[in-house]
């Protein structure tokens, strides 16, 4: 696909990436977990599954293109030994109004660096979990892992515990790359390290890869998706680097001019594309690739894939629980956020309160967005008929306004609409672009836009 450098500039705006909606900077803070326990002790009263999200904050080294919520400590096993008395008193809190009747089917361990927890410590947070939760049907038990620091022998105790899908964070292998980002790891190890995975037979693994990182080129990083190739992971996230420095402090180590220029970053991602796709891999919704025979690549055929912070999933749990240092939980029509600080995040607990400290209940215009974004970011298509049955009301009745936003985007090539709107292969570079027509929250050419949110390429 070429793209002019108009249409280049022309998308290349501020937006979000809708891993919610109403996306997080439109939460509102509170300073009581009077509500979240209202919706904790709502849910009550079914048994509809879960998911669980755990996070682990901490890492030993920081890496300077992340944007994740991450505490610096060299390890330490008294660091962990704590964090979990907290993570247990979290999930006695949240059992105590949830009661403990709903069947767990998904558990993501993610952070930071979960591997920074000794095999003991990991086996005493699946302890924890089975005690405050019922763990007995769970489809998907994943954990992230960062393989500089992790020793192809402790793949058999994540086996021995149940879980059944690894996601390896690897970014890059070209050396100039990873002297800029501050994060060292070679090819040779990784090849070591995802063999010894494959004779334990984890039912898929998962590779992240970042494009538009400093000093990144399409020859180099071409030698990097030819060695992922080569590897045959079942899952490939190709995550398009969002430069912050305004928000985040480590960002301002990178310098801009190193970065590829808009043209130069979205020729990375296409030739990667380009490279997936011709050896076996399906393109999954926004930056995601799965071989044809994944559950993922299957799932989003049928339809029936969905997407929450724990990214794209094959399972449709309305209702996840984040538990741990700045997580995120829904439940039960309202988004909860714990603090961001993990002194705060102990004194609360210590005082038997749930440490929540941002939320967003959703009205049911949010409730209908939502929807709508959703099904453009997981399926590229919107079935109208499918709108009316859902909410009792026609799709252009209820987006009279939104009807403008469309006609522009079908002038552009980015979709067709008629009964079902369709994403085209241009739209599908821009879906961000789309959705920001539906999002009631985002105001076009807003000052603030330029540094809460990352450029759409």
């Amino acid at each position: 696909m070429k793209l002019s450098q108009a249409i280049i500039e022309k998308y290349n705006i501020n937006g979000p990436r809708y891993t919610s909606y109403p996306t997080a900077p439109n939460w509102q803070p509170t300073t009581t977990d009077s509500h979240y326990i209202t919706h904790l002790k709502t849910l009550k009263s079914n048994t509809a599954p879960l998911s669980l999200y755990i996070h682990i904050p901490f890492c030993e080294k920081q890496c300077y293109f992340c944007g994740c919520n991450v505490i610096i400590k060299k390890k330490k096993e008294a660091f962990g030994d704590t964090y979990l008395d907290y993570i247990e008193k979290e999930c006695q809190l949240i059992t105590q109004s949830l009661g403990q009747n709903h069947p767990v089917n998904q558990i993501h361990i993610g952070g930071g660096t979960p591997s920074y927890l000794s095999n003991d410590q990991l086996t005493r947070l699946n302890t924890i979990l089975n005690t405050y939760f019922n763990c007995q049907s769970i489809h998907e038990y994943s954990i992230e892992i960062d393989p500089r620091l992790f020793e192809s022998h402790r793949l058999d105790h994540l086996k021995a515990m149940g879980i059944n899908r690894l996601s390896f964070g690897i970014q890059d292998f070209d050396k100039t790359v990873q002297d800029a980002i501050n994060r060292h790891y070679r090819s040779e190890d990784f090849i070591t390290l995802l063999s010894a995975a494959r004779k334990l037979s984890f039912s898929s693994i998962n590779v992240d890869l970042i494009y538009g990182l400093p000093h990144q080129n399409t020859a180099h990083f071409q030698d990097t998706i030819t060695t992922i190739i080569t590897l045959k992971p079942d899952r490939i996230a190709l995550y398009s680097f969002a430069y912050l420095p305004d928000l985040i402090s480590h960002h301002r180590l990178i310098k801009k001019e190193s970065l590829p220029s808009p043209s130069e970053k979205i020729n990375l991602y296409l030739s990667a594309q380009n490279a997936f796709e011709n050896n076996g891999y399906q393109s999954i919704a926004m930056d995601h690739f799965a071989l044809q025979s994944d559950e993922l690549a299957i799932a989003f055929n049928k339809g029936t894939m969905a997407r929450n912070f724990m990214g794209y999933t094959t399972l449709s749990t309305e209702n996840y629980l984040g538990i741990g240092v700045s997580a995120i939980g829904y439940a039960h029509q309202a988004f909860f956020q714990n603090t961001k600080q993990l002194n705060r995040y102990y004194e609360e607990l210590d005082q038997h309160k749930l440490p929540t400290h941002r939320e967003s209940q959703l009205s049911q215009d949010d409730l209908i967005r939502q929807w709508v974004i959703f099904q453009l970011m997981c399926r590229f298509k919107l079935d109208k008929s499918q709108f009316k049955t859902q909410f009792n009301i026609p799709f252009d009745d209820y987006f009279q306004n939104e009807q403008t936003h469309l006609t522009h985007c079908e002038s552009e090539d980015l979709l067709t609409t008629s009964d079902v709107i369709t994403i085209s292969e241009l739209g599908k570079l821009f879906i961000r672009n789309v959705c920001m027509g539906f999002d009631r929250y985002f105001p076009p050419h807003q000052k603030s836009n330029q540094t809460t949110f990352s450029k759409t390429i």
